[in-house]
């Protein structure tokens, strides 16, 4: 499943490398996964409505990806534990987030990056401190730092527009060969339509 994008922009950021939980272009072939990154770690496929509907430029990059989760159509489901390996090819990475869930909403929370002597390359994953602090929008982000909706503390990041996807990113330093493992809660709020 390759992506038919050759460039990721992010804001006014344009990455050549990026670690993604998600990322997805929707079009009328709604089975097609949009991923192509560098740093590909992994793409969680949140589609609830086929659309034919472009989404803005900021869906995908080039390079081969390495596809670890693919969730269409979920039903609803509760805070879910996702963990991953990941083997940087780069000194830095940027951990992308984009969500999509129409009419309601994803949650994601505790979101980590822990290298191999246990150190968090990441701040604010948590979300603990109200606000996105650490975290950049992308070019299309409705979404926003919630309470109530946290699977551990108080806040968690709750995706908020309809019809397009929420993007937050945020990069971090790694050392090429040496593994990092990024994990994260993900919820979904009311299932497929």
């Amino acid at each position: 499943m390759a992506c038919t994008s050759s460039q990721l922009l992010l804001s006014s950021y344009s990455f050549p490398s990026f670690l993604s939980l998600s990322c997805y272009n929707s079009d009328s072939s709604i089975g097609q996964i949009n991923i192509d990154s560098d740093l590909e770690l992994t793409s969680i496929y949140y589609a609830n409505r086929i659309t034919t509907t472009a989404l803005a430029p900021q869906s995908c990059t080039s390079g081969s990806p390495t596809l670890l989760l693919n969730l269409y159509n979920p039903s609803a489901f509760s805070y879910t534990y996702y963990s991953y390996s990941y083997t940087p090819t780069t000194n830095q990475a940027t951990i992308m987030i984009e969500l999509r869930q129409d009419p309601s909403a994803l949650y994601i929370d505790d979101i980590s990056v822990i290298d191999s002597s246990n150190q968090q390359l990441i701040s604010n994953g948590g979300f603990e401190t109200g606000s996105l602090t650490s975290w950049q929008r992308g070019t299309v982000s409705g979404g926003s730092v919630s309470s109530g909706c946290a699977n551990t503390g108080t806040y968690c990041y709750a995706d908020g527009i309809v019809g397009q996807t929420d993007n937050i990113h945020q990069s971090f330093p790694t050392v090429v060969g040496s593994a990092v493992t990024v994990s994260f809660y993900l919820r979904n709020g009311s299932g497929d339509l």
